[in-house]
């Protein structure tokens, strides 16, 4: 059974805390981030460091910048540090930003980079590390419906190809996306779509 039935609170207060995603640190412990609101103000990611126990350390820290809307982030922790991704606001509705963080949850860089934009909305990244940086899955909500794209994001941030390769697309509905990636080689995003589940690699 579960270690502590109760759960261990890493995140309180008055704000809305949701959306929170989890990876295994390099050195240890974990690295949360989740979608805080600000005070009627909009949104942002945070993050925050766990230890091996998943007893909160360090401080909540502001990871984006506020958007309108839950950016929904997701993080994968690879060679020595972590790399955060979320919806941004956008022209067609939402693009991908990502940020990378050290093993201890904190911002690096000098600020968040974009991963992926367009005239459709760019939403729920889904990220894992390959070895060689991160494999990325998203998905674009346009005019012809839902499609599931997939990229690299290298050391740089830089997504390769510019704008990901499209795996799936035309669903009348899909969401939830999951990945795993191996060895730097193959990376598998899995989606529910109507009526069932689809691995595309």
């Amino acid at each position: 059974g579960p270690r502590d039935p109760g759960g261990i609170p890493f995140a309180t207060g008055p704000e809305e805390e949701r959306w929170a995603r989890v990876a295994a640190a390099p050195a240890g412990g974990f690295v949360a981030v989740w979608s805080r609101s600000a005070g009627g103000a909009g949104y942002e990611v945070v993050a925050r460091a766990l230890d091996a126990g998943g007893e909160p350390f360090g401080s909540v820290r502001a990871v984006s910048g506020l958007e309108p809307f839950a950016p929904v982030p997701d993080v994968a922790c690879g060679g020595g540090g972590c790399l955060a991704a979320w919806r941004a606001d956008g022209a067609g509705g939402g693009d991908l930003q990502g940020r990378f963080l050290t093993p201890a949850g904190e911002p690096a860089g000098a600020g968040p980079f974009p991963l992926a934009g367009g005239p459709g909305m760019e939403f729920l990244p889904r990220l894992a590390p390959d070895g060689k940086g991160y494999a990325l899955t998203w998905l674009v909500q346009d005019a012809a419906g839902r499609a599931l794209r997939r990229a690299r994001v290298d050391s740089s941030g830089q997504a390769i190809p510019p704008g990901g390769v499209v795996l799936g697309s035309g669903e009348t509905f899909c969401a939830d996306p999951a990945l795993a990636a191996w060895s730097g080689l193959v990376s598998i995003p899995v989606i529910m779509a109507q009526p069932t589940f689809l691995a595309l690699h």
